[in-house]
């Protein structure tokens, strides 16, 4: 099967899937980046693919939204026997549907938000066209999954949970790494063996609201914060705790590469994540890597994990068994 597989930028959150897909027989996968040179997340260094990512071409930016050239061209996509599309807040990803409905190509439709941007009638008809029409709808947890039930009556057994996931014995063991040098690491960030140190990963984006998780954080004896990222928010938050004499307290570390995130995280007792959005990877992480789960805003993947083992839902070998037999049943 000729799989075309249409993503925004690389990202660890899917990385592993698609190592997975490239390594099936079964599968001629040709993987398209919208984005190849992504430098919100530069610094997440991602080496050895284990896929080849090609670059989408030259592209129109209007607005938010991208319009690659290729997309154009109403042959580039006929060569497929199914393709994989992101979303569609990008003009590129609706020429890709349009090109998939003239030439009857099976296509995904893959949702990494249920987010409502865009909410005028005719759009919700596009598109309840779009998932409608998809031979199966990849999400990321639950949450994603009644939404498109309830809002839109996708049916129940075309969705396909697991849009972003890692491989867990990859994840698992770098935490072990990392947990070899737990002491030196805490002794290193002036955190006591006795004391309880709580951890966010994620920019200082103004939805996470880290300020507010700093001003309601329980500061009793031997509890610490520490905020891993950057953006623009960071600094009203390092200027607050200057205020209020936090600073021994709540640590803040930049954005690291993703593997060195992985190995810092057991260094920590829980995760918290305050904020609203769509989703996010780190509870997982935080979980693989054996912390517990703590406070948390408006966080749909806390919902995916709210039981004390971690499911496979989200691991890519799993998930990649799953895309494909979803595929072939399609196809």
């Amino acid at each position: 099967m000729k799989l075309a597989f249409l993503q925004i930028h690389d990202a660890p959150y899917r990385m592993d899937f698609l190592r997975y897909l490239a390594r099936d027989a079964s599968i001629d996968l040709t993987v398209y980046t919208y984005k190849p040179d992504d430098s919100f997340h530069s610094y997440w260094n991602l080496k050895d693919l284990g896929y080849i990512s090609h670059a989408l071409g030259p592209y129109l930016k209007i607005g938010h939204t991208l319009l690659h050239f290729k997309l154009l061209d109403p042959f580039f996509l006929r060569r497929y026997d199914m393709v994989a599309v992101m979303a569609h807040s990008n003009l590129t990803s609706l020429l890709a549907y349009f090109w998939c409905w003239i030439w009857r190509i099976p296509y995904v439709y893959m949702a990494d938000t249920v987010e409502e941007r865009m909410t005028s009638r005719g759009m919700k008809k596009m598109k309840a066209a779009i998932y409608l029409r998809a031979a199966f709808v990849f999400v990321t947890g639950h949450a994603a999954v009644r939404f498109f039930v309830e809002r839109y009556g996708v049916p129940r057994e075309k969705l396909l949970i697991g849009y972003y996931n890692f491989d867990y014995a990859k994840i698992r063991r770098l935490a072990r790494e990392g947990l070899s040098q737990r002491e030196p690491m805490r002794q290193k960030l002036g955190v006591a063996p006795s004391d309880i140190l709580s951890v966010m990963a994620a920019n200082f984006q103004p939805f996470r609201d880290q300020l507010s998780l700093i001003q309601n954080f329980e500061f009793s004896k031997g509890n610490k914060l520490l905020l891993i990222g950057e953006g623009e928010c960071l600094q009203a938050c390092k200027a607050y705790v200057e205020q209020q004499a936090l600073s021994d307290r709540v640590l803040f570390l930049p954005g690291f590469a993703f593997e060195t995130l992985i190995h810092l995280l057991p260094a920590c007792d829980v995760y918290v994540h305050s904020g609203e959005e769509p989703y996010s990877t780190m509870p997982l992480l935080a979980r693989l890597a054996g912390l517990r789960l703590g406070f948390h805003g408006n966080i749909p993947a806390f919902e995916d994990l709210k039981d004390d083992f971690v499911p496979g839902d989200f691991d890519s070998s799993e998930v990649a068994e799953r895309f494909v037999t979803a595929c072939k049943s399609y196809t």
